[in-house]
């Protein structure tokens, strides 16, 4: 038997799948995007580091990803906001219908406001307290929070920063914390943030090694995967999201072990809600 092995720890794209063939009987599998209509609409709140370090590559890479993110974004009522801060934090984009963001002013409107420090408890204390919901009534809210240093002689204090999470986070669907190049230490004291203030369940972190191009889009993409993951198994009225097929001119053993071969696939993509059937 011959079997095309798909990693399944990553997300499936459409188009994915696999082929068992024993003797005269193939069985081919394809995950399909067959969804039938999203029923909640999403928000997506980006907030930005836009320090000196910021400048150049790295905030073209940002908005580049953010583009990307836009244009996953196809229900009519999907949204996106967007902060950025150093040493001001600026509101950069209120919560608007994607398909009336002006993506190419914003990029400009990003660049002309990067440099200086990184005040990271200040960012999150005055996103998070700034927060209305009701703006965005109905919608998944997702945060996507991205820097490429640490906490930097804010104002506002780590309990104080911790309090406004705690109460937030209930808000959100999930938090996705982003560093890009940060220290150790500064990817601790992030997470010192969160821990035991929010549930685990409710925020990801992810790190790169720098902030480089390359880094800054492989941490957006892993956002937007950890976003559609939540709106995929939450918020679609159920989904086709496997097809398959039997072909063969052999019967008996050969057709019983064919059939066995996809129920063992089956059973091995259970836990990712694929259901394929015998045909």
């Amino acid at each position: 038997m011959a079997l095309q092995t798909v990693n399944t720890q990553d997300s499936l794209r459409s188009g994915q799948g696999f082929t068992a063939v024993i003797g005269d009987c193939k069985v081919s599998a394809t995950y399909t995007k067959k969804f039938q209509q999203r029923h909640r609409h999403v928000h997506v709140m980006l907030v930005i580091d836009a320090s000196g370090s910021m400048a150049g590559a790295p905030i073209e890479a940002v908005m580049q990803s953010v583009s990307q993110i836009a244009g996953w974004l196809k229900h009519p009522k999907d949204s996106l906001s967007m902060w950025t801060f150093n040493e001001k934090i600026l509101h950069k984009l209120y919560p608007r219908l994607v398909k009336k963001v002006d993506l190419n002013r914003l990029h400009r409107d990003v660049k002309e406001h990067i440099g200086g420090l990184t005040r990271l408890n200040d960012a999150l204390y005055t996103v998070m307290k700034s927060w209305q919901p009701k703006e965005v009534a109905g919608a998944a809210s997702f945060l996507v929070f991205l820097t490429d240093g640490g906490e930097n002689n804010s104002k506002y204090k780590k309990h104080q920063v911790q309090k406004i999470l705690a109460d937030s986070a209930k808000q959100f669907d999930k938090l996705i914390f982003l560093t890009a190049g940060s220290s150790e230490g500064e990817i601790a004291y992030l997470r010192e943030l969160l821990q035991n203030k929010v549930n685990q369940n409710k925020y990801v972190i992810r790190s790169a090694g720098s902030n480089g191009s390359h880094d800054i889009r492989k941490l957006f993409e892993f956002a937007q995967q950890v976003i559609e993951e939540v709106v995929v198994k939450y918020y679609y009225k159920g989904a086709e999201v496997g097809s398959s097929t039997f072909q063969g001119r052999g019967g008996g053993r050969q057709k019983d072990l064919a059939r066995a071969a996809l129920n063992d696939i089956n059973a091995n993509m259970k836990r990712m809600n694929i259901s394929l059937t015998f045909n």
